[in-house]
Protein backbone atom coordinates (compact mmCIF):
# COMPACT_ATOMS: atom_id res chain seq x y z
CA UNK A 1 0.00 0.00 0.00
CA UNK A 2 2.92 2.32 0.72
CA UNK A 3 4.12 2.20 -2.90
CA UNK A 4 0.99 1.36 -4.89
CA UNK A 5 0.25 4.93 -5.92
CA UNK A 6 3.88 6.00 -6.33
CA UNK A 7 4.06 5.62 -10.09
CA UNK A 8 7.17 7.76 -10.72
CA UNK A 9 10.25 5.89 -9.51
CA UNK A 10 12.81 7.75 -11.63
CA UNK A 11 14.47 9.28 -8.55
CA UNK A 12 17.44 7.13 -7.36
CA UNK A 13 16.65 7.96 -3.73
CA UNK A 14 13.00 7.01 -4.07
CA UNK A 15 13.74 3.84 -6.01
CA UNK A 16 16.37 2.81 -3.46
CA UNK A 17 13.83 3.15 -0.65
CA UNK A 18 11.23 1.16 -2.60
CA UNK A 19 13.69 -1.64 -3.40
CA UNK A 20 14.75 -1.82 0.23
CA UNK A 21 11.12 -2.40 1.22
CA UNK A 22 10.55 -4.90 -1.58
CA UNK A 23 13.67 -6.88 -0.68
CA UNK A 24 12.61 -7.04 2.96
CA UNK A 25 9.15 -8.27 1.97
CA UNK A 26 10.50 -10.89 -0.45
CA UNK A 27 13.12 -12.07 2.06
CA UNK A 28 10.32 -12.94 4.48
CA UNK A 29 7.43 -14.01 2.27
CA UNK A 30 8.76 -14.53 -1.28
CA UNK A 31 8.00 -17.90 -2.82
CA UNK A 32 5.49 -18.64 -0.07
CA UNK A 33 7.96 -17.97 2.75
CA UNK A 34 8.83 -20.62 5.31
CA UNK A 35 5.36 -22.18 5.16
CA UNK A 36 5.41 -23.27 1.50
CA UNK A 37 9.13 -24.14 1.69
CA UNK A 38 8.53 -26.45 4.67
CA UNK A 39 5.63 -28.17 2.90
CA UNK A 40 7.56 -28.58 -0.35
CA UNK A 41 10.53 -30.09 1.49
CA UNK A 42 8.25 -32.42 3.47
CA UNK A 43 6.55 -33.58 0.27
CA UNK A 44 9.87 -34.81 -1.16
CA UNK A 45 10.13 -37.47 1.51
CA UNK A 46 6.39 -38.26 1.60
CA UNK A 47 4.63 -38.28 -1.77
CA UNK A 48 1.78 -40.43 -0.50
CA UNK A 49 0.13 -38.18 2.11
CA UNK A 50 -2.96 -36.56 0.48
CA UNK A 51 -3.31 -34.05 3.35
CA UNK A 52 0.24 -32.83 2.76
CA UNK A 53 -0.39 -32.57 -0.97
CA UNK A 54 -3.54 -30.53 -0.30
CA UNK A 55 -1.76 -28.22 2.14
CA UNK A 56 1.03 -27.58 -0.36
CA UNK A 57 -1.48 -26.75 -3.10
CA UNK A 58 -3.31 -24.32 -0.78
CA UNK A 59 -0.06 -22.66 0.26
CA UNK A 60 1.02 -22.34 -3.38
CA UNK A 61 -2.31 -20.67 -4.25
CA UNK A 62 -1.90 -18.25 -1.32
CA UNK A 63 1.64 -17.45 -2.43
CA UNK A 64 0.54 -16.81 -6.02
CA UNK A 65 -2.25 -14.52 -4.86
CA UNK A 66 0.19 -12.61 -2.64
CA UNK A 67 2.60 -12.10 -5.51
CA UNK A 68 -0.20 -10.58 -7.57
CA UNK A 69 -0.76 -7.93 -4.89
CA UNK A 70 2.73 -6.51 -5.50
CA UNK A 71 2.77 -6.94 -9.28
CA UNK A 72 1.99 -3.22 -9.61
CA UNK A 73 5.64 -2.55 -8.77
CA UNK A 74 6.76 -4.17 -12.04
CA UNK A 75 4.44 -1.82 -13.92
CA UNK A 76 5.90 1.16 -12.04
CA UNK A 77 9.39 0.09 -13.06
CA UNK A 78 8.25 -0.51 -16.64
CA UNK A 79 6.97 3.08 -16.79
CA UNK A 80 10.49 4.50 -16.27
CA UNK A 81 11.80 5.98 -19.53
CA UNK A 82 14.72 4.37 -21.37
CA UNK A 83 16.85 7.42 -20.67
CA UNK A 84 16.19 7.25 -16.93
CA UNK A 85 16.71 3.48 -16.91
CA UNK A 86 20.26 4.01 -18.15
CA UNK A 87 20.95 6.63 -15.48
CA UNK A 88 19.50 4.49 -12.70
CA UNK A 89 21.55 1.44 -13.71
CA UNK A 90 24.74 3.45 -13.26
CA UNK A 91 23.79 5.14 -9.97
CA UNK A 92 25.80 4.11 -6.89
CA UNK A 93 22.70 4.02 -4.66
CA UNK A 94 21.25 1.24 -6.81
CA UNK A 95 24.41 -0.77 -7.55
CA UNK A 96 23.43 -3.71 -5.32
CA UNK A 97 20.19 -4.17 -7.31
CA UNK A 98 21.69 -3.78 -10.79
CA UNK A 99 20.94 -7.38 -11.80
CA UNK A 100 17.33 -7.13 -10.64
CA UNK A 101 16.83 -3.84 -12.48
CA UNK A 102 18.40 -5.18 -15.67
CA UNK A 103 15.90 -8.04 -15.63
CA UNK A 104 12.94 -5.74 -14.96
CA UNK A 105 13.95 -3.21 -17.61
CA UNK A 106 14.42 -5.96 -20.21
CA UNK A 107 10.88 -7.16 -19.52
CA UNK A 108 9.43 -3.63 -19.42
CA UNK A 109 8.25 -3.45 -23.08
CA UNK A 110 6.13 -6.57 -22.45
CA UNK A 111 4.49 -5.56 -19.16
CA UNK A 112 0.71 -5.05 -19.41
CA UNK A 113 -1.92 -3.21 -17.41
CA UNK A 114 -3.07 -4.75 -14.11
CA UNK A 115 -6.22 -6.39 -15.47
CA UNK A 116 -4.47 -8.14 -18.34
CA UNK A 117 -1.49 -9.11 -16.17
CA UNK A 118 -3.83 -10.73 -13.66
CA UNK A 119 -5.75 -12.51 -16.40
CA UNK A 120 -2.63 -13.90 -18.11
CA UNK A 121 -1.19 -15.02 -14.79
CA UNK A 122 -4.35 -16.89 -13.85
CA UNK A 123 -4.72 -18.43 -17.31
CA UNK A 124 -1.06 -19.34 -17.49
CA UNK A 125 -1.03 -21.49 -14.39
CA UNK A 126 -3.42 -24.17 -15.69
CA UNK A 127 -1.75 -24.01 -19.12
CA UNK A 128 1.60 -24.85 -17.52
CA UNK A 129 0.40 -27.50 -15.11
CA UNK A 130 -2.27 -29.32 -17.14
CA UNK A 131 0.07 -32.01 -18.46
CA UNK A 132 1.75 -32.46 -15.08
CA UNK A 133 -1.66 -33.16 -13.54
CA UNK A 134 -2.52 -35.59 -16.32
CA UNK A 135 0.88 -37.26 -15.99
CA UNK A 136 0.43 -37.62 -12.26
CA UNK A 137 -3.09 -39.03 -12.52
CA UNK A 138 -2.67 -41.23 -15.59
CA UNK A 139 0.92 -41.77 -16.67
CA UNK A 140 2.60 -42.16 -13.28
CA UNK A 141 -0.07 -44.57 -11.99
CA UNK A 142 -0.22 -46.78 -15.07
CA UNK A 143 0.99 -50.33 -14.40
CA UNK A 144 2.32 -52.66 -17.10
CA UNK A 145 3.54 -56.25 -17.02
CA UNK A 146 7.17 -56.80 -18.01
CA UNK A 147 8.62 -60.29 -18.24
CA UNK A 148 12.04 -60.33 -16.58
CA UNK A 149 14.06 -63.56 -16.54
CA UNK A 150 10.91 -65.47 -17.47
CA UNK A 151 8.83 -63.97 -14.66
CA UNK A 152 5.92 -61.57 -15.41
CA UNK A 153 6.53 -58.53 -13.22
CA UNK A 154 4.15 -55.58 -12.58
CA UNK A 155 6.06 -52.34 -13.27
CA UNK A 156 4.88 -48.70 -13.00
CA UNK A 157 5.08 -47.05 -16.41
CA UNK A 158 7.72 -44.44 -15.36
CA UNK A 159 10.00 -47.28 -14.21
CA UNK A 160 10.08 -48.85 -17.69
CA UNK A 161 12.92 -46.52 -18.65
CA UNK A 162 15.08 -48.30 -16.06
CA UNK A 163 14.97 -51.42 -18.23
CA UNK A 164 16.03 -49.77 -21.50
CA UNK A 165 19.70 -50.48 -20.78
CA UNK A 166 19.11 -53.97 -19.35
CA UNK A 167 21.83 -56.48 -20.18
CA UNK A 168 19.23 -58.79 -21.72
CA UNK A 169 18.21 -57.50 -25.15
CA UNK A 170 14.79 -59.18 -25.03
CA UNK A 171 14.01 -57.38 -21.78
CA UNK A 172 15.03 -53.95 -23.02
CA UNK A 173 13.24 -54.44 -26.35
CA UNK A 174 10.11 -55.49 -24.47
CA UNK A 175 10.30 -52.40 -22.23
CA UNK A 176 10.66 -50.15 -25.27
CA UNK A 177 7.71 -51.86 -26.94
CA UNK A 178 5.53 -51.30 -23.88
CA UNK A 179 6.48 -47.60 -23.84
CA UNK A 180 5.53 -47.29 -27.52
CA UNK A 181 2.20 -49.05 -26.91
CA UNK A 182 1.27 -46.76 -24.03
CA UNK A 183 2.26 -43.49 -25.70
CA UNK A 184 0.22 -44.56 -28.73
CA UNK A 185 -2.80 -44.86 -26.39
CA UNK A 186 -2.16 -41.41 -24.93
CA UNK A 187 -1.33 -39.76 -28.25
CA UNK A 188 -4.83 -38.28 -28.87
CA UNK A 189 -4.79 -36.67 -25.41
CA UNK A 190 -1.27 -35.37 -25.92
CA UNK A 191 -2.16 -33.95 -29.36
CA UNK A 192 -5.04 -31.92 -27.93
CA UNK A 193 -3.02 -30.87 -24.88
CA UNK A 194 -0.02 -29.78 -26.98
CA UNK A 195 -2.17 -27.68 -29.28
CA UNK A 196 -3.83 -26.05 -26.26
CA UNK A 197 -0.39 -25.14 -24.91
CA UNK A 198 0.75 -23.80 -28.28
CA UNK A 199 -2.42 -21.72 -28.51
CA UNK A 200 -1.89 -20.25 -25.03
CA UNK A 201 1.74 -19.40 -25.80
CA UNK A 202 0.77 -17.70 -29.05
CA UNK A 203 -1.91 -15.63 -27.30
CA UNK A 204 0.47 -14.66 -24.50
CA UNK A 205 3.27 -13.70 -26.89
CA UNK A 206 1.01 -11.69 -29.19
CA UNK A 207 -0.47 -9.89 -26.18
CA UNK A 208 2.95 -9.11 -24.73
CA UNK A 209 4.48 -8.28 -28.15
CA UNK A 210 7.29 -10.83 -27.99
CA UNK A 211 9.22 -11.11 -31.24
CA UNK A 212 9.89 -14.86 -31.17
CA UNK A 213 8.35 -17.85 -29.40
CA UNK A 214 11.58 -18.16 -27.37
CA UNK A 215 11.71 -14.49 -26.33
CA UNK A 216 9.65 -14.92 -23.16
CA UNK A 217 11.97 -17.67 -21.91
CA UNK A 218 15.17 -15.75 -22.67
CA UNK A 219 13.98 -12.50 -21.09
CA UNK A 220 12.76 -14.36 -18.02
CA UNK A 221 16.14 -16.08 -17.71
CA UNK A 222 18.07 -12.85 -18.14
CA UNK A 223 20.05 -14.12 -21.13
CA UNK A 224 20.28 -12.57 -24.58
CA UNK A 225 18.65 -14.44 -27.45
CA UNK A 226 21.88 -13.96 -29.39
CA UNK A 227 23.73 -16.01 -26.75
CA UNK A 228 21.25 -18.89 -26.98
CA UNK A 229 21.35 -18.71 -30.79
CA UNK A 230 25.16 -18.97 -30.61
CA UNK A 231 24.83 -22.01 -28.34
CA UNK A 232 22.34 -23.73 -30.68
CA UNK A 233 24.51 -23.01 -33.73
CA UNK A 234 27.64 -24.40 -32.06
CA UNK A 235 25.97 -27.61 -30.87
CA UNK A 236 24.20 -28.29 -34.16
CA UNK A 237 27.50 -27.90 -36.01
CA UNK A 238 28.98 -30.52 -33.65
CA UNK A 239 26.35 -33.24 -34.08
CA UNK A 240 29.18 -35.27 -35.68
CA UNK A 241 30.45 -35.97 -32.14
CA UNK A 242 27.19 -37.61 -31.07
CA UNK A 243 27.16 -39.57 -34.35
CA UNK A 244 30.69 -40.81 -33.57
CA UNK A 245 29.82 -41.82 -30.01
CA UNK A 246 26.91 -43.98 -31.13
CA UNK A 247 29.03 -45.52 -33.89
CA UNK A 248 31.71 -46.38 -31.32
CA UNK A 249 29.16 -47.89 -28.96
CA UNK A 250 27.60 -50.06 -31.65
CA UNK A 251 31.07 -51.25 -32.66
CA UNK A 252 32.14 -51.98 -29.05
CA UNK A 253 28.92 -53.90 -28.39
CA UNK A 254 29.18 -55.88 -31.62
CA UNK A 255 25.90 -54.52 -32.98
CA UNK A 256 25.23 -53.37 -36.58
CA UNK A 257 23.38 -50.39 -35.10
CA UNK A 258 21.78 -49.25 -31.86
CA UNK A 259 18.03 -49.32 -31.45
CA UNK A 260 16.55 -45.94 -30.46
CA UNK A 261 16.27 -47.09 -26.85
CA UNK A 262 19.79 -48.57 -26.75
CA UNK A 263 21.71 -45.29 -26.88
CA UNK A 264 22.59 -45.48 -23.19
CA UNK A 265 23.77 -49.08 -23.16
CA UNK A 266 26.75 -49.47 -20.86
CA UNK A 267 30.19 -50.44 -22.13
CA UNK A 268 30.88 -52.03 -18.75
CA UNK A 269 30.18 -51.11 -15.15
CA UNK A 270 32.23 -50.42 -12.08
CA UNK A 271 32.01 -53.28 -9.63
CA UNK A 272 32.80 -51.03 -6.69
CA UNK A 273 30.14 -50.57 -4.05
CA UNK A 274 30.32 -47.40 -1.95
CA UNK A 275 29.08 -46.71 1.53
CA UNK A 276 27.58 -43.27 1.96
CA UNK A 277 30.48 -42.26 4.22
CA UNK A 278 32.98 -43.35 1.57
CA UNK A 279 31.16 -41.30 -1.05
CA UNK A 280 31.16 -38.24 1.22
CA UNK A 281 34.89 -38.61 1.92
CA UNK A 282 35.67 -38.95 -1.80
CA UNK A 283 33.73 -35.83 -2.78
CA UNK A 284 35.21 -33.94 0.17
CA UNK A 285 38.74 -34.84 -0.96
CA UNK A 286 38.03 -33.47 -4.45
CA UNK A 287 36.53 -30.31 -2.92
CA UNK A 288 39.69 -29.84 -0.84
CA UNK A 289 41.80 -30.02 -4.01
CA UNK A 290 39.67 -27.29 -5.56
CA UNK A 291 39.98 -24.78 -2.72
CA UNK A 292 39.65 -24.23 1.05
CA UNK A 293 36.30 -22.53 0.40
CA UNK A 294 34.89 -25.55 -1.41
CA UNK A 295 36.16 -27.85 1.32
CA UNK A 296 34.57 -25.71 4.04
CA UNK A 297 31.13 -25.58 2.40
CA UNK A 298 31.02 -29.25 1.37
CA UNK A 299 32.11 -30.29 4.87
CA UNK A 300 29.41 -28.08 6.41
CA UNK A 301 26.68 -29.60 4.22
CA UNK A 302 27.73 -33.21 4.74
CA UNK A 303 28.19 -32.97 8.49
CA UNK A 304 25.38 -30.56 9.37
CA UNK A 305 22.32 -32.70 8.71
CA UNK A 306 21.40 -31.07 5.37
CA UNK A 307 21.42 -34.28 3.28
CA UNK A 308 18.57 -36.81 3.17
CA UNK A 309 20.52 -39.67 1.63
CA UNK A 310 18.71 -43.00 1.65
CA UNK A 311 15.74 -44.30 -0.36
CA UNK A 312 12.54 -44.83 1.57
CA UNK A 313 8.91 -45.58 0.82
CA UNK A 314 7.07 -42.49 -0.37
CA UNK A 315 10.22 -40.50 -1.09
CA UNK A 316 10.51 -38.86 -4.50
CA UNK A 317 12.86 -40.60 -6.91
CA UNK A 318 16.00 -39.03 -8.29
CA UNK A 319 17.82 -36.21 -6.56
CA UNK A 320 17.31 -32.52 -5.81
CA UNK A 321 18.89 -29.53 -4.13
CA UNK A 322 16.22 -27.37 -2.49
CA UNK A 323 16.64 -23.68 -1.81
CA UNK A 324 14.23 -20.79 -2.12
CA UNK A 325 15.06 -17.76 -0.04
CA UNK A 326 18.49 -16.42 0.82
CA UNK A 327 17.92 -16.80 4.57
CA UNK A 328 16.63 -20.38 4.38
CA UNK A 329 18.87 -23.45 4.70
CA UNK A 330 19.70 -25.51 1.63
CA UNK A 331 18.65 -29.17 1.70
CA UNK A 332 19.85 -32.02 -0.49
CA UNK A 333 17.83 -35.13 -1.35
CA UNK A 334 19.41 -38.17 -2.98
CA UNK A 335 18.54 -41.86 -3.16
CA UNK A 336 21.93 -43.35 -2.44
CA UNK A 337 22.31 -47.07 -3.22
CA UNK A 338 26.09 -47.40 -3.32
CA UNK A 339 26.74 -47.14 -7.06
CA UNK A 340 29.45 -44.96 -8.58
CA UNK A 341 26.65 -43.02 -10.31
CA UNK A 342 25.30 -42.16 -6.84
CA UNK A 343 28.66 -40.62 -5.92
CA UNK A 344 28.45 -38.39 -8.99
CA UNK A 345 24.83 -37.48 -8.19
CA UNK A 346 25.86 -36.49 -4.67
CA UNK A 347 28.63 -34.30 -6.11
CA UNK A 348 26.15 -32.71 -8.54
CA UNK A 349 23.69 -31.72 -5.81
CA UNK A 350 26.51 -30.52 -3.54
CA UNK A 351 27.65 -28.30 -6.41
CA UNK A 352 24.24 -26.64 -6.44
CA UNK A 353 24.37 -26.22 -2.67
CA UNK A 354 27.84 -24.63 -2.65
CA UNK A 355 26.59 -22.20 -5.28
CA UNK A 356 23.68 -21.28 -3.00
CA UNK A 357 25.93 -20.74 0.01
CA UNK A 358 28.38 -18.57 -1.93
CA UNK A 359 25.57 -16.39 -3.34
CA UNK A 360 23.68 -16.19 -0.04
CA UNK A 361 26.83 -14.84 1.61
CA UNK A 362 27.22 -11.92 -0.81
CA UNK A 363 23.79 -11.14 -2.28
CA UNK A 364 20.49 -9.73 -1.09
CA UNK A 365 17.20 -11.50 -1.80
CA UNK A 366 16.58 -9.70 -5.10
CA UNK A 367 19.94 -10.82 -6.56
CA UNK A 368 20.23 -14.20 -4.82
CA UNK A 369 19.87 -17.22 -7.08
CA UNK A 370 20.93 -17.84 -10.64
CA UNK A 371 19.69 -17.47 -14.18
CA UNK A 372 18.19 -20.67 -15.57
CA UNK A 373 20.79 -20.36 -18.33
CA UNK A 374 23.56 -20.95 -15.77
CA UNK A 375 21.68 -22.90 -13.09
CA UNK A 376 23.48 -26.17 -13.89
CA UNK A 377 27.01 -24.74 -14.10
CA UNK A 378 28.07 -25.10 -10.45
CA UNK A 379 26.49 -28.55 -10.14
CA UNK A 380 28.13 -30.02 -13.24
CA UNK A 381 31.40 -28.26 -12.33
CA UNK A 382 31.80 -30.18 -9.07
CA UNK A 383 30.41 -33.34 -10.65
CA UNK A 384 32.95 -32.98 -13.47
CA UNK A 385 35.81 -32.55 -11.00
CA UNK A 386 34.77 -35.73 -9.16
CA UNK A 387 34.37 -37.62 -12.45
CA UNK A 388 37.89 -36.58 -13.50
CA UNK A 389 39.24 -37.94 -10.22
CA UNK A 390 37.34 -41.20 -10.71
CA UNK A 391 38.85 -41.56 -14.18
CA UNK A 392 42.30 -40.93 -12.73
CA UNK A 393 41.76 -43.63 -10.08
CA UNK A 394 40.20 -46.23 -12.42
CA UNK A 395 41.56 -49.36 -14.07
CA UNK A 396 41.72 -49.44 -17.92
CA UNK A 397 38.48 -51.46 -18.07
CA UNK A 398 36.69 -49.21 -15.60
CA UNK A 399 37.91 -46.18 -17.54
CA UNK A 400 36.07 -47.32 -20.69
CA UNK A 401 32.81 -47.59 -18.74
CA UNK A 402 33.31 -44.27 -16.94
CA UNK A 403 34.30 -42.42 -20.09
CA UNK A 404 31.34 -43.84 -22.03
CA UNK A 405 28.94 -42.93 -19.22
CA UNK A 406 30.33 -39.39 -19.13
CA UNK A 407 29.90 -39.05 -22.88
CA UNK A 408 26.36 -40.45 -22.68
CA UNK A 409 25.60 -37.76 -20.12
CA UNK A 410 27.19 -35.02 -22.24
CA UNK A 411 25.37 -36.03 -25.42
CA UNK A 412 22.03 -36.45 -23.64
CA UNK A 413 22.41 -33.12 -21.84
CA UNK A 414 23.76 -31.06 -24.72
CA UNK A 415 23.13 -32.52 -28.17
CA UNK A 416 19.80 -34.19 -27.35
CA UNK A 417 18.45 -31.16 -25.53
CA UNK A 418 19.39 -28.80 -28.36
CA UNK A 419 17.71 -31.17 -30.82
CA UNK A 420 14.63 -30.98 -28.57
CA UNK A 421 14.91 -27.17 -28.43
CA UNK A 422 14.89 -27.06 -32.24
CA UNK A 423 11.90 -29.41 -32.25
CA UNK A 424 10.11 -26.94 -29.95
CA UNK A 425 11.00 -24.10 -32.32
CA UNK A 426 9.37 -26.10 -35.10
CA UNK A 427 6.26 -26.74 -32.98
CA UNK A 428 5.65 -23.10 -32.10
CA UNK A 429 6.54 -21.51 -35.46
CA UNK A 430 4.59 -24.10 -37.48
CA UNK A 431 1.53 -23.75 -35.26
CA UNK A 432 1.62 -19.96 -35.60
CA UNK A 433 1.93 -20.20 -39.36
CA UNK A 434 -0.77 -22.77 -40.01
CA UNK A 435 -2.79 -23.57 -36.92
CA UNK A 436 -3.64 -26.93 -35.37
CA UNK A 437 -0.95 -29.62 -35.59
CA UNK A 438 -1.96 -33.24 -36.00
CA UNK A 439 -0.18 -35.99 -34.11
CA UNK A 440 1.20 -37.26 -37.44
CA UNK A 441 2.83 -33.87 -38.11
CA UNK A 442 4.31 -33.73 -34.63
CA UNK A 443 5.54 -37.33 -34.85
CA UNK A 444 7.29 -36.71 -38.17
CA UNK A 445 9.01 -33.59 -36.92
CA UNK A 446 10.08 -35.28 -33.69
CA UNK A 447 11.64 -38.20 -35.58
CA UNK A 448 13.51 -35.85 -37.93
CA UNK A 449 14.98 -33.78 -35.10
CA UNK A 450 16.05 -36.80 -33.07
CA UNK A 451 17.63 -38.45 -36.13
CA UNK A 452 19.74 -35.35 -36.82
CA UNK A 453 21.67 -35.59 -33.58
CA UNK A 454 21.73 -39.42 -33.37
CA UNK A 455 23.06 -40.12 -36.87
CA UNK A 456 23.00 -43.33 -38.89
CA UNK A 457 24.27 -45.57 -36.07
CA UNK A 458 20.94 -45.26 -34.25
CA UNK A 459 17.80 -46.76 -35.74
CA UNK A 460 14.60 -44.72 -35.53
CA UNK A 461 12.41 -47.65 -34.55
CA UNK A 462 8.66 -47.63 -35.32
CA UNK A 463 6.71 -46.21 -32.39
CA UNK A 464 9.54 -44.05 -31.02
CA UNK A 465 8.30 -41.10 -33.08
CA UNK A 466 5.60 -40.77 -30.38
CA UNK A 467 7.96 -40.64 -27.42
CA UNK A 468 7.52 -36.87 -27.23
CA UNK A 469 4.16 -37.64 -25.63
CA UNK A 470 5.70 -38.17 -22.18
CA UNK A 471 8.61 -35.69 -22.51
CA UNK A 472 7.51 -33.33 -19.75
CA UNK A 473 10.08 -30.60 -20.37
CA UNK A 474 8.47 -29.47 -23.62
CA UNK A 475 5.46 -28.44 -21.51
CA UNK A 476 7.81 -25.75 -20.11
CA UNK A 477 8.58 -24.17 -23.48
CA UNK A 478 12.26 -23.78 -24.40
CA UNK A 479 13.45 -24.78 -20.94
CA UNK A 480 15.76 -27.49 -22.26
CA UNK A 481 18.45 -25.16 -23.67
CA UNK A 482 19.53 -24.51 -20.08
CA UNK A 483 20.77 -28.07 -19.65
CA UNK A 484 23.12 -27.61 -22.59
CA UNK A 485 24.28 -24.13 -21.57
CA UNK A 486 25.00 -25.23 -18.01
CA UNK A 487 26.93 -28.34 -19.03
CA UNK A 488 29.04 -26.52 -21.63
CA UNK A 489 29.83 -23.57 -19.38
CA UNK A 490 30.98 -25.90 -16.62
CA UNK A 491 33.33 -27.54 -19.13
CA UNK A 492 34.82 -24.12 -19.85
CA UNK A 493 35.41 -23.59 -16.13
CA UNK A 494 36.97 -27.05 -15.74
CA UNK A 495 39.24 -26.18 -18.66
CA UNK A 496 40.15 -22.93 -16.90
CA UNK A 497 41.27 -24.64 -13.69
CA UNK A 498 43.12 -27.33 -15.65
CA UNK A 499 45.16 -24.58 -17.29
CA UNK A 500 45.42 -22.44 -14.14
CA UNK A 501 44.33 -23.85 -10.76
CA UNK A 502 44.35 -20.32 -9.32
CA UNK A 503 41.34 -19.47 -11.50
CA UNK A 504 39.16 -21.20 -8.87
CA UNK A 505 39.05 -17.85 -7.06
CA UNK A 506 37.40 -16.15 -10.04
CA UNK A 507 35.04 -19.12 -10.43
CA UNK A 508 33.94 -18.83 -6.80
CA UNK A 509 33.34 -15.10 -7.36
CA UNK A 510 31.22 -15.99 -10.38
CA UNK A 511 29.02 -18.27 -8.27
CA UNK A 512 28.87 -15.73 -5.43
CA UNK A 513 27.63 -13.08 -7.88
CA UNK A 514 24.19 -14.71 -8.09
CA UNK A 515 22.08 -12.68 -10.52
CA UNK A 516 23.77 -9.37 -9.74
CA UNK A 517 24.44 -9.02 -13.48
CA UNK A 518 23.64 -10.81 -16.73
CA UNK A 519 25.22 -14.20 -17.50
CA UNK A 520 27.07 -12.52 -20.37
CA UNK A 521 28.61 -9.86 -18.10
CA UNK A 522 29.55 -12.35 -15.38
CA UNK A 523 31.26 -14.78 -17.75
CA UNK A 524 32.97 -11.95 -19.63
CA UNK A 525 34.97 -11.33 -16.43
CA UNK A 526 36.46 -14.80 -16.94
CA UNK A 527 37.18 -14.12 -20.59
CA UNK A 528 34.21 -16.00 -22.09
CA UNK A 529 31.98 -14.25 -24.64
CA UNK A 530 28.60 -16.02 -24.64
CA UNK A 531 27.47 -14.18 -27.77
CA UNK A 532 30.21 -15.94 -29.75
CA UNK A 533 29.67 -19.49 -31.02
CA UNK A 534 33.40 -20.18 -30.69
CA UNK A 535 33.05 -19.87 -26.90
CA UNK A 536 30.54 -22.71 -26.82
CA UNK A 537 32.66 -24.66 -29.31
CA UNK A 538 35.57 -24.64 -26.83
CA UNK A 539 33.38 -26.57 -24.42
CA UNK A 540 32.35 -28.93 -27.21
CA UNK A 541 36.01 -29.55 -28.04
CA UNK A 542 36.42 -31.22 -24.63
CA UNK A 543 33.64 -33.66 -25.53
CA UNK A 544 35.22 -34.43 -28.90
CA UNK A 545 38.56 -35.05 -27.17
CA UNK A 546 36.94 -37.46 -24.72
CA UNK A 547 35.22 -39.25 -27.61
CA UNK A 548 38.59 -39.72 -29.32
CA UNK A 549 40.03 -41.02 -26.03
CA UNK A 550 37.19 -43.53 -25.76
CA UNK A 551 37.90 -44.73 -29.31
CA UNK A 552 41.55 -45.27 -28.35
CA UNK A 553 40.56 -47.13 -25.17
CA UNK A 554 38.21 -49.41 -27.14
CA UNK A 555 40.88 -50.16 -29.73
CA UNK A 556 43.40 -50.90 -26.97
CA UNK A 557 40.94 -53.34 -25.39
Amino acid sequence: EKWRNQTDLSSPELLSAALTDLESLQAQHGGGGNELYALAVARITDQTDPALTSQEAQAAKTSSDRELTVSFFERSLAAISKENQTLLLEHSLLAKWRGYLLEQFAAAPHVLDEARETLLTKLGEPARTAWDRLAEKVVSKEMVTLTVAGTPTPVPFPALSNFLDHTDKATRDQAAGLISEKVAEWEPLAEAEMNALLSYCQTRDETRLFERPESSRHIGDGIATSSVDALVKAVQSNFATSHLLYTLKAKALGLPHLAYHERLLSLGTSTRTWSFDEACDYVLTVAEKLSPTYHKHVSHLLSGGFVDALPKKGKRGGAACYHWLQRQPTYLFVNFTGRTDDVLTLAHELGHAVHNLLAADQQGQLTFGTSLATAEVASTFLEGAVRAQLLHDSTPEERIALRAEALDDDISTIHRQIACYQFEQWLHTTYRAGGYLTAEQINTAFREHMARYMGDAVQQDPGTERWWVTWRHIRRPFYVYSYASGQLLSKLLLRDIAEDPASITAIEQLFAAGISDTPEALFAKLGHDLHDSSTWERGLERIATECAALAADIDAR
